[in-house]
């Protein structure tokens, strides 16, 4: 049977390929050799002070290796094997040398790397501590198994794979737990049935069992969904340069188990390029929702006319329509725009000009109810506010969840909840399970006004200057809405606002350095403040030292508040001779405002000396963190000794 294979497998690649035919042959190795001493103490509001002493080993190892034949299969292997002799499970200390507190095992294998069908088998096994942000440490211990075929036929080339995931996650010191175990099926095929097509089907498959154990619950949360989501996707050429294009797309989503919740979605996108280099395009999109006993039905259109004159000017004319409709709700938007962008060459540099505007009509025909929304969806952004699109929302109704559903985030953990009525603003909150930039989903009510109708004017402009080569960039921004034609409006606020920004930025080979006013005058969110950013880079010699700063000051009018958001870290390292090097680091980071306080400082400290691939470290840390409830003191200090091979 072996010989079979290796004859299917084989074939005629041996001519490309210098490897002999043996048993088990290793390609490459690496790996590394450590013992870390540790002592610590800590002191917390509330708590007597507590030391402790422990000794930790740490041996790694990755290896490349083939058997029989590099095109029958290649192994890839990594280790990790730590050893400690105590465990530490109290408040959240954070590890600056991570890597000693984990274990793990991964292993791959990849059989008929050159044949057009190939099968890849992987399995992973980690125990670890993770540090986020400095403000909180998780540990987290998984086991991941997968397996992956794909056959890259001409007839109908296809993958699937299936991978079974188990993890444990603990939040040391407020005993936060979270468990997923979970399946994933996927399966993709793609043909095309001429030169002017082209056809991708896939099929997913996901079964997540989850519990959360929150001090935020009275019980710990048990979840379990099972996704099936269909996805079919048709492109038509109608010509051979691909001007233009017909995209057709069309997916369901049914979902079933703890939370029920069912999505047909389809999707159509027209190309076309016209002569006197205009180009046409148009987007039909429709889909239908359910979810606890709420129908959805959701129609987006989009048309656009561009044109380019020359190469300094853009102009597009925007047509949209939108309408949702709910059982006991209907909602209608259209607008039509200008987008007019003028790039012209000036004395040292770039002049960028951008204006855009929209005339938007938007129409609510029931009258006021008790509005259910579903996944709706938002980007936590650090220094940015985000409110939700809705007014007079019930602020026990909200619902954080990730993609899959089976995270439910909890407030004043993962984030916060500022009333601003009659909008809700959300605030991720650092060291949580939401990272930044990260997208979630909110489930929630809110009271609807109903019967109404207006018309609103929505002005951007975006001005750019660009001198001595991008050196220097001074920008100006401008965005507002007003309304008009106000035929019916029952219990609703409009956000009438003027919002201005003035800025400049500087940016060197070592140096970026920039400084940002703004203004909102709204009637709903006013404030103004100022935003100052550097970041600094220098390396000269044996001293190498790095600055990144972020300082957002704020003052919101209508509530007589200040919001500041300040982050700070310094890296210096200095080799004092060849085989003798320092590095110390410092961070700061602080946010308070309305509903808001916390702030964390760390800062490290080690020396290290090397001996051919002997590595001798000595290093201190601290680390100091409070906001409402707490306040955290820690100290601490190793030696360590590493060989790497």
């Amino acid at each position: 049977m072996v010989f079979l294979l290796l004859i299917l497998a084989l074939g005629s690649a041996g001519q490309d390929d210098n490897q002999a035919f043996r048993a088990w042959q290793l390609l490459s190795y690496s790996g590394q050799i450590r013992a870390r001493g540790t002592y610590r103490e800590t002191e917390s509001t509330g708590e007597s002070k507590e030391t402790e002493a422990y000794l930790t080993g740490l041996f790694q190892l990755h290896t490349q290796s083939y058997f029989i034949h590099p095109n029958f299969m290649i192994l890839n292997f990594g280790g990790t094997y730590n050893p400690e002799t105590t465990r530490s499970s109290y408040i959240g200390i954070p590890d600056y040398a991570e890597k000693t507190n984990s274990q793990g095992l991964d292993i791959s294998a990849l059989f008929f790397r050159k044949k057009p069908f190939n099968l890849t088998l992987s399995a992973n096994f980690n125990d670890a501590i993770v540090n986020v942000e400095n403000v909180s440490r998780i540990r987290s211990k998984g086991k991941t198994l997968g397996a992956t075929f794909n056959y890259g036929n001409k007839i109908l080339p296809f993958t699937i794979s299936y991978i079974k995931q188990t993890s444990d996650q603990t939040t040391l010191g407020d005993n936060r737990n979270f468990n997923l175990n979970q399946g994933v099926f996927q399966a993709t095929a793609n043909k095309s049935f001429t030169s002017h097509d082209a056809t991708n089907f896939s099929f997913v498959q996901t079964q997540n069992t989850s519990n959360q154990s929150d001090p935020a619950f009275p019980a710990p949360l048990h979840i379990v969904n099972n996704i099936n989501t269909l996805n079919l996707t048709n492109a038509l050429y109608f010509d051979r340069k691909k001007n233009y294009t017909l995209t057709s797309s069309i997916s369901n989503t049914d979902q079933s188990g703890t939370y029920l919740y069912q999505r047909l979605f389809g999707q159509e996108y027209l190309t076309i390029k016209l002569p006197k280099r205009f180009t046409f395009f148009t987007t039909y999109t429709w889909g239908q929702t359910h979810q606890d006993e709420v129908f959805m039905t959701n129609q987006d259109l989009q048309c656009v006319l561009g044109h380019q004159l020359f190469e300094s000017l853009t102009s597009r004319l925007i047509f949209e329509h939108r309408q949702n409709d709910q059982s006991t709700y209907t909602e209608q938007r259209d607008r039509g725009g200008l987008d007019l962008k003028y790039v012209k060459k000036i004395p040292k540099g770039k002049l960028t000009l951008n204006y855009v505007y929209y005339l938007e009509q938007q129409a609510v025909t029931t009258p006021s109810i008790l509005l259910t929304v579903l996944r709706d969806e938002y980007v936590l952004t650090d220094g940015q506010i985000t409110l939700l699109k809705n007014e007079y929302v019930n602020l026990r109704s909200i619902v954080v969840k990730d993609a899959t559903g089976a995270i439910l985030y909890q407030p004043g953990i993962d984030y916060i909840i500022v009333d601003k009525t009659p909008y809700t603003e959300i605030v991720r909150e650092p060291g949580g399970m939401i990272a930044n930039n990260a997208t979630v989903y909110i489930d929630y009510t809110a009271m609807k006004p109903g019967l109404y109708k207006y018309n609103s004017n929505i002005n951007n402009l975006y001005a750019d200057v660009f001198l001595f080569k991008n050196i220097f960039n001074g920008y100006y921004r401008l965005f507002t809405q007003d309304f008009n034609t106000q035929n019916e409006v029952e219990n609703l606020v409009l956000n009438t606002y003027v919002r201005q920004i003035v800025g400049a930025r500087l940016n060197l080979n070592y140096l970026r350095a920039g400084v940002e006013y703004e203004q909102n005058r709204s009637n709903l969110l006013p404030y103004y403040g100022m935003s100052y950013s550097l970041y600094a880079q220098k390396m000269y010699h044996r001293f190498f030292f790095s600055c990144n700063a972020d300082w957002r000051d704020m003052q919101m009018t209508n509530e007589d508040s200040r919001r500041e958001d300040i982050a700070v870290s310094f890296k210096v390292a200095y080799t004092i001779y060849r085989n003798l090097k320092v590095d110390a680091d410092y961070m700061y980071r602080s946010m308070t405002g309305r509903g808001l306080d916390m702030a964390v400082q760390t800062a490290r400290l080690e020396i290290t000396a090397t001996m051919n691939k002997l590595y001798f470290s000595v290093g201190s840390d601290m680390y100091l963190s409070r906001n409402y409830v707490t306040t955290m003191n820690y100290k601490g200090t190793y030696v360590q000794l590493t060989r790497s091979f």
